[in-house]
């Protein structure tokens, strides 16, 4: 028997440690299998005469997520470990860090006023409700890229009939983002056709 451990990425929530372990257990010659979430890794028992870990691997990646042999990984990076749950917080703080610097100026414009905040001109009135709408779609579009594993995880996840919290925030703000290009479509078709009531309520 052997016992290895492998960095996981991908994980957000229990769900996903505990969908895991329920898939590599099926596996033939898998004795034990242990997901952490808080430090996203795995601890494997498996029989290497059945098994091995380029095997386990692929399950992992199958069922939606990623895993690498943490000595493997250390290998790669000339013999310095890797703390994976360490390599995800840093890319999760920069993620927030770009979704903040584009969010807060999407928040301010579009709520601007309706809490009577002051607006520039060029962003205030019907006559510049394309700019308007436009310039919500430009900033979301940074946030949107930022979040994308969530899309990645999520639809992943839902094409393996296993959604889990990705897989909703996926199609909560997928959604959105796609009946906002739709609105932005028939604001310019309201001018267009000279039909404020359409420009409006889009």
């Amino acid at each position: 028997m052997e016992k290895v451990l492998f960095g996981i990425t991908g994980m957000t929530c229990s769900a996903c440690s505990a969908r895991i372990e329920k898939g590599l257990s099926k596996l033939g010659g898998i004795k034990e299998v242990s997901v952490n979430l808080l430090t996203n890794s795995m601890t494997v028992t498996f029989d290497a005469e059945q098994i091995n870990t380029n095997q386990i691997v692929k399950k992992v990646e199958n069922i939606g997520y990623g895993a690498s042999p943490k000595i493997a990984a250390a290998k790669k990076q000339n013999g310095k470990p890797v703390d994976t749950a360490q390599s995800e917080a840093h890319s999760m703080r920069n993620r927030l860090i770009v979704s903040l610097i584009f969010t807060i100026p999407l928040f301010y414009i579009s709520m601007g006023e309706m809490l009577g905040w002051p607006l520039p001109s060029f962003l205030s009135g019907m006559e510049n409700a394309m700019v308007y709408a436009f310039t919500l779609f430009l900033l979301t579009l940074p946030v949107m890229f930022a979040g994308r594993s969530y899309f990645r995880n999520g639809f992943k996840n839902l094409i393996h009939l296993s959604p889990n919290m990705d897989s909703l925030i996926a199609i909560g703000s997928g959604a959105a983002f796609l009946y906002g290009i739709f609105a932005i479509y028939k604001i310019a078709w309201g001018f267009g056709n000279g039909d404020m009531a359409a420009v409006h309520k889009f």
